[in-house]
C-alpha cells in the first residue's frame, strides 16, 4: 500500500482522509487512489499560477477538508501496471483466466490464444496460457508460458518464454530464456541468451 495514495470514505463515499503513499503502519484503509478523476473546473481555482502543484499533495487534502471529495469503488480486477512487475502479474491473472476479461483471440486446445495468422511448428511444446498476435512465427522446441507475443514476432528454435511480454516484430533467438522479461517493439535476442527479470528493454534494443 506504500506505493499508493491511500483513501478513507465514509458511508456516503466521501473522502474522510488522504495519504500520499503512507507508512504500513499509518494505512487505515484498503481503498487507493488509482489516477482517474472527475473535477469541477472550480477545482482548478486552487492551483497556484506559476507553481509546481502535485494534485495529490496540494489539491486533494484542502477538498477532503472542505468535505468535497467523493471517491468511487468500483467491482472487478484492477492491477497497477506501472511496473514490469506488475504489468507481468497482471497479464498472468488475465491469462490465467481469474479474471472476467476476455482474451481477445481463438483458444486451441492447449491453452493458447492466436489472433489472425499465426504459423506454430510445435503446437504441443508450448503448454499455455499464451496469447500470440497476427502474423507470428512460432518454432519448433518454443517453449511459451503466461506469456504473449505481440503481431509479427518471430521465436526462434527451442526458445524459452515464462512470464513475459514480447511486442510486435520482436526476434527471439535461438534457444534463448526469457523470464519476467518485457521487451518492447522490434527488439532482438541473440541467440543462447538468458534473460531473468523483472526486467525490460525499450523499442529497437538489441541484446
Amino acid at each position: 500500500m506504500q506505493h499508493f495514495g491511500v483513501a478513507e470514505l465514509d458511508h456516503d463515499n466521501r473522502i474522510v482522509g488522504f495519504v500520499e503513499k503512507p507508512n504500513p503502519a499509518r494505512v487505515k484503509s484498503r481503498l487507493v487512489n488509482t489516477g482517474i478523476y472527475i473535477l469541477n473546473k472550480s477545482v482548478l481555482n486552487l492551483v497556484e499560477r506559476n507553481t509546481k502543484t502535485d494534485f495529490s499533495l496540494d489539491v486533494f487534502p484542502k477538498l477532503v477538508e472542505k468535505g468535497q471529495l467523493y471517491g468511487f469503488v468500483p467491482s472487478g480486477f484492477w492491477y497497477d501496471v506501472g511496473t514490469f512487475q506488475g504489468l507481468i502479474k497482471a497479464q498472468r491473472e488475465v491469462l490465467s483466466g481469474r479474471t472476467r476479461i476476455k482474451i481477445p483471440g481463438k483458444r486451441l486446445e492447449e491453452g493458447v490464444y492466436i489472433q489472425g495468422e499465426v504459423e506454430i511448428e510445435d503446437l504441443e511444446r508450448l503448454s499455455g496460457p499464451t496469447l500470440i498476435g497476427d502474423g507470428s512465427k512460432v518454432r519448433a522446441g518454443v517453449v511459451a508460458k503466461y506469456s504473449s507475443i505481440g503481431k509479427h514476432a518471430k521465436l526462434e528454435e527451442r526458445s524459452s518464454l515464462v512470464e513475459s511480454v514480447v511486442m510486435d516484430d520482436c526476434l527471439v533467438g535461438v534457444e534463448s530464456v526469457l523470464a519476467g522479461v518485457v521487451l518492447g517493439r522490434r527488439c532482438v535476442v541473440s541467440p543462447h541468451k538468458s534473460l531473468l527479470g523483472p526486467v525490460g528493454f525499450g523499442d529497437d534494443s538489441h541484446i
